[in-house]
């Protein structure tokens, strides 16, 4: 009997990205966050998520990306986007 996973719950359970992060498995992660965002392209968590798995691989251009995004997306982020912007290039 041969096992394969479902890509839907792969992807839409949070098990999977958690077991992925806590494994240093970041391109699973990063395909997952990315897959989510094409489905809910406004979701702020799923953006700050994937920023930070940038910044924890050391793309700092994509995550600051995304956080400046974030910005556009919600002005009222501007202040604690500037914080992780600075936390990122100073790392």
């Amino acid at each position: 009997m041969s096992t394969k996973l479902d890509i839907e719950l792969v992807i839409s359970d949070n098990r999977f990205l958690k077991a992925y992060t806590d494994i240093g498995d970041y391109n699973n992660v990063i395909a997952i966050l990315t897959k989510r965002l094409e489905r809910d392209p406004k979701n702020l968590q799923y953006k700050f998520s994937l920023a930070s798995t940038y910044a924890t691989i050391g793309q700092k251009e994509k995550a600051i990306s995304l956080i400046r995004e974030m910005i556009a997306q919600d002005p009222s982020l501007k202040a604690e986007g500037e914080v992780y912007i600075k936390q990122i290039q100073n790392s």
